[in-house]
């Protein structure tokens, strides 16, 4: 179970930089990221991101 806590928390910390560098990249670049691609991007990695956290609360729980 703590190799699974290690990778999923890896996993948000990867996913929050990539979407602090785009936010920064929009920023500099005066841009807006409205685009379906991405938002669909967004939405797939929030949901994967929300269901990991998931199944983290429950291993806690059980323990």
């Amino acid at each position: 179970m703590g190799n699974y806590l290690i990778a999923a928390m890896g996993l948000q910390a990867i996913w929050s930089f990539v979407l602090a560098l785009m936010d920064a990249y929009a920023v500099v670049r005066r841009k807006v990221l409205h685009n379906p691609v991405l938002v669909c991007l967004y939405m797939v990695g929030d949901w994967v991101s929300l269901s990991q956290s998931v199944v983290l609360v429950g291993f806690i729980c059980v323990d």
